[in-house]
Order: C-alpha cells, then structure tokens, then sequence
C-alpha cells in the first residue's frame, strides 16, 4: 500500500481514509480504541495501482485517540487519529 493518507486529523465526525494497492490484494481496514476494542472494520479488495477511499463516522464514538490500521497481504501500515 502506498499514498496512505487519513484526514482530517484531529477529526470531529468522519475520517477520509486515502491508500493505492501495489497489489491486487485483500486490504482490511481496522479503527481500534485505545482499550483494543475493535470499533470499525472494512474489507476493501483492490487491483494494482487502483486508488482506494473509504470513510470513518466517528459521531458516535468517544472523544479520544484511535489507531487505523490497514492490513494487506504483505505489510501494514498504522496511524493514530486523535477525535474531539
């Protein structure tokens, strides 16, 4: 994965989740809580070179800081979001 964007940060309602596959894979997307309590998931397959977008509602949750993970076949990359 790369091109691996998350805005805006700090956020106050939806997340923008921005990433472009190097391959054609499974990428799972992964909002945790600073408990480790898995508060948002999403399968996204993607072809090679193919621009991926997905949003995260965090209206409903609690003000504090998240980690988003994506998790392709090969790698993963994490971020921290903080929401206020």
């Amino acid at each position: 994965v790369s091109g691996f964007t998350i805005y805006p940060n700090p956020t106050m309602n939806i997340l923008n989740i921005n990433f472009v596959s190097k391959y054609d894979q499974n990428v799972t997307i992964n909002v945790i809580g600073v408990d480790g309590a898995l508060v948002f998931s999403e399968n996204v397959v993607t072809k090679v070179g193919q621009a991926s977008k997905t949003t995260v509602d965090f209206t409903t949750l609690a003000k504090g800081i998240y980690t988003v993970q994506l998790v392709g076949a090969n790698s993963s990359l994490t971020e921290r979001v903080v929401v206020q």
